[in-house]
């Protein structure tokens, strides 16, 4: 089938659908939790969240960048691929599992046992990729919007009401594991675009360079976004690591929308425009990801003491000033990721890869240096270096 591409105008709706769906429903989600968790008991469900999302990236999720540059009547890579995505999903939670059950050792905090469960999550993630793709190539938008409305609407209340019969920490966990699992649902079924696995070695060896590459930039993004959680969750105690997860859930808010406009907006957008005419599609999409994105990070960072307890609950009121740090550290990001987009789908991932790799090791050591001296230096140090890798992306 010929690739549709979206037009501008349902484009940017329903990405902004997506990326909103993807976000807000979470977001509000999530909030309603933390009214009903401490600090403390939140942050073990955050750090196995944080561990899950690392070993995800140490996949071949780049295949799925790779992807996007082969018609969907190729199906040989698509077969291929789809092998890779399964193996690698399964391989991983399997990893997973045994991160959960040796997390004392790990990162000296014992993680609840029921979030063995979210392994699951692991192999949903991956089979999404795979008839994404096929859709995101079709320019189906719409259907990509409809379905981060039902995963967040249908996840979402059936968390709520678990934690109502059980534990937050159950209805969470279930919150978390049904939102991929009705995400696969509705892109794979219904909708064509699931390719039954098989295997090409040609095809598996030219999507490899640059599939290797690709998934070195998203494991440098994950290292930056979630193993900082995991070393502060080993450095801090229980109510401190909670403030910095809460600012790390708002980082990842922007980072959500950012990933949302680049897979489905700016990535079709400049693999299907002339080269002259990307410097003005970057405009906009840094255009976009402002008004999205920047304008509620300074909102908080202005109103910061009254926005965070008014929305997570009094026991917050310590991490406001760490949530407006972070959240403008996730704006800075999703700039960045709109130049990281062309990147992507012009075969330059080894730039991106370099650039992604600084970025991940010295985010790292911003974290080991300042963690020491509190939550609020750690998360300043962060935002700072974001701040100066996005000027080198974008410029």
């Amino acid at each position: 089938m010929a690739t549709a591409a979206a037009s501008p105008k349902g484009g940017v709706f329903w990405s902004t659908v997506n990326g909103g769906a993807s976000v807000l429903l979470p977001f509000a989600v999530f909030a309603g939790f933390a009214r009903m968790m401490t600090p403390s008991e939140l942050s073990l469900v955050l750090l196995a969240v944080a561990m899950l999302q690392l070993l995800e990236a140490f996949g071949p999720q780049g295949i799925y960048d790779v992807l996007l540059l082969y018609r969907e009547d190729q199906q040989r890579y698509y077969r291929t691929a789809g092998t890779l995505f399964l193996g690698g999903g399964v391989i991983l939670a399997f990893v997973y599992m045994a991160g959960i059950a040796f997390s004392a050792w790990i990162l000296g905090k014992q993680l609840p046992l029921v979030l063995l469960v979210l392994a699951l999550k692991v192999v949903f993630d991956y089979a999404l990729f795979q008839p994404q793709a096929v859709l995101v190539k079709r320019g189906a938008v719409r259907r990509l919007g409809m379905r981060g409305l039902a995963a967040g609407l249908g996840a979402g209340a059936s968390g709520l009401l678990v934690a109502m019969v059980t534990t937050p920490i159950v209805g969470l966990t279930a919150y978390y594991l049904l939102q991929s699992a009705v995400a696969f649902l509705m892109t794979a079924f219904g909708t064509g675009s699931l390719i039954r696995p098989g295997w090409d070695g040609q095809a598996a060896a030219e999507m490899a360079q640059q599939g290797a590459r690709a998934s070195g930039v998203r494991l440098s993004a994950a290292v930056s976004n979630y193993l900082d959680q995991l070393l502060v969750g080993s450095m801090m105690a229980g109510a401190l690591v909670g403030a910095y997860n809460l600012g790390k859930r708002l980082e990842v808010v922007s980072m959500t929308i950012g990933s949302s406009f680049s897979q489905f907006l700016f990535q079709p957008t400049f693999v299907n425009a002339e080269p002259g005419q990307r410097v003005a599609h970057i405009g906009r999409g840094m255009a976009a990801i402002t008004l999205v994105c920047g304008v509620p990070s300074v909102l908080l960072a202005v109103f910061h003491n009254e926005a965070v307890p008014l929305v997570f609950g009094s026991q917050w009121a310590g991490a406001a000033l760490t949530a407006a740090l972070l959240t403008g550290s996730g704006y800075v990001r999703a700039i960045g990721g709109v130049a990281g987009a062309l990147y992507t789908v012009t075969g330059r991932n080894g730039r991106l890869l370099a650039l992604s790799a600084f970025g991940a090791a010295t985010n790292m050591l911003m974290i080991v240096i300042f963690a020491r001296f509190g939550v609020l230096w750690a998360a300043g140090a962060v935002l700072v270096r974001n701040s100066v890798q996005t000027v080198f992306m974008v410029f």
